[in-house]
């Protein structure tokens, strides 16, 4: 093995042009000969889409920062005019509906925009696109989330969560507070989330406004069926810890709104109160409203959810109100996640969502603000555990694990920024750079 340095940068070129060959150019088929269930086949090939999570646009940030790297620019080229020209093909045949950042306009927009300032073209596509954005996300997103505070109604999570709602793209209007339109944008969303955590009576009970029914769709997904309660997801993807992240990382940028700092008080007092140095996905109706002790397990270890996410939301939120024993209690936290044995962090696969590459971003961030040897060491092992994933007999480089119908753990090829390939390479990169990357941003774990 090479030193880490040259290994992880070697690594993240060769994923990088199998993607380009395979998904941008298709000068390699994408047959794959180890896929022998239809559980599997329906994840190994990539699928065409505009989705920052796992389309064009995530491959798109992977091209960038190659290109950022070399000297020349050239190489790059024609990868990242071939994703723009994919992103714009797909656009004008199926329209737009999705304004979010990991699944939507918005997503598109963080893509093109860092194509725009380091290609100096395709502004008048990238303009366009975020003038849709701001046209439509106040009547979609902000009016149904304020009407359902107004009318004492809980909200789905795709309203406000990182992924599909506000949280996400409060992110991305975060990023270009320098546009009077998207300064706007961030206070709106601020005072709007603001409002969507105050407490809701529901069956008589006063409860915490980020109350999620039973028929949101995350809860269908996970068998929460219509007649039971439904519960309080502490998910930093979908759950309340998102909207947390959002509020802190805007404090930090200096848009504060009226009531934000108590908001953010009552969210992390909430969070601490429910988690022994570990967090479950979520907080049952029956123990929250009810006072009943109810069976729960931790979450795995990962971003989407779990103490990685939790703790770097935590602390970013003592960083914003200057709270140094809340930013203790969340290192404290973050720290006990590698006392535990490897096979409790449930992050088998090597991607950002729910796998090693997530964990070493914070662990990485984390280990630099807090100087921490001991933390740099963690970087170092967790490299080292990414890079042993890397597999050349792979379509893109790394697999992911998943589970199929029958509860067994399968092989998957994945492409995409968020869950698969192009994520993991840009993680290397990232350790490679002296400078800090954007790429990562929708990740709500900087500030």
């Amino acid at each position: 093995m090479k030193h880490n340095s040259s290994a992880r940068y070697d690594i993240a070129l060769d994923v990088a042009d199998r993607l380009a060959r395979t998904c941008v150019t298709k000068e390699v088929s994408l047959s794959l000969s180890n896929s022998n269930s239809n559980q599997l086949n329906q994840y190994s090939a990539f699928r065409e889409s505009v989705s920052l999570a796992g389309g064009y646009p995530g491959l798109l940030l992977l091209f960038l920062a190659l290109q950022k790297r070399e000297l020349s620019g050239s190489v790059w080229d024609n990868a990242i005019h071939q994703c723009v020209m994919k992103i714009k093909e797909i656009v004008e045949r199926n329209g737009l509906s999705d304004l979010s950042l990991f699944g939507g306009v918005t997503g598109i927009c963080f893509a093109l925009e860092l194509a725009a300032e380091k290609e100096g073209r395709y502004t008048r596509m990238f303009q366009t696109l975020q003038n849709f954005l701001l046209q439509k996300v106040r009547k979609d997103l902000i009016d149904p989330l304020f009407s359902n505070v107004n009318n004492n109604c809980p909200s789905f999570s795709r309203l406000y969560d990182a992924i599909q709602g506000v949280s996400g793209i409060g992110r991305y209007a975060l990023k270009n507070l320098s546009l009077p339109p998207f300064h706007s944008l961030a206070i709106d969303i601020a005072k709007t989330l603001v409002l969507f955590c105050l407490p809701l009576t529901i069956d008589g009970k006063q409860v915490p406004g980020w109350y999620l029914p039973a028929t949101d769709p995350l809860n269908k997904k996970h068998h929460i069926v219509d007649g039971q309660k439904g519960n309080f997801n502490l998910g930093l993807a979908h759950g309340i810890t998102g909207v947390l992240a959002y509020l802190s990382i805007a404090a930090l940028n200096g848009v504060i709104v009226d009531k934000q700092l108590d908001t953010m008080r009552l969210i992390a007092g909430w969070l601490r109160e429910k988690g022994d140095r570990q967090w479950p996905s979520s907080i049952s109706w029956q123990e929250e409203v009810e006072d009943l002790a109810t069976p729960k397990k931790p979450s795995r270890d990962a971003w989407c959810y779990g103490v990685p996410g939790i703790a770097r939301t935590l602390f970013l939120t003592g960083k914003a109100l200057g709270d140094e024993s809340l930013k203790d209690f969340a290192l404290a936290s973050f720290q006990e996640i590698f006392t535990r044995p490897r096979a409790e962090w449930q992050i088998p696969g090597p991607g950002l969502c729910h796998g090693i590459a997530g964990l070493l971003l914070i662990t990485n961030e984390m280990a630099k603000e807090n100087r921490i040897k001991w933390l740099h060491d963690q970087v170092a092992q967790l490299e080292a555990l990414l890079i042993s994933q890397y597999d050349e007999s792979s379509i893109f480089g790394f697999r992911d694990i998943e589970v199929d119908i029958n509860g067994n753990s399968v092989l998957v090829d994945k492409a995409g920024w968020l869950e698969g390939s192009a994520g993991v390479a840009l993680t290397l990169l990232t350790l490679s750079e002296l400078q800090s990357s954007t790429w990562n941003l929708p990740l709500l774990i900087y500030a």
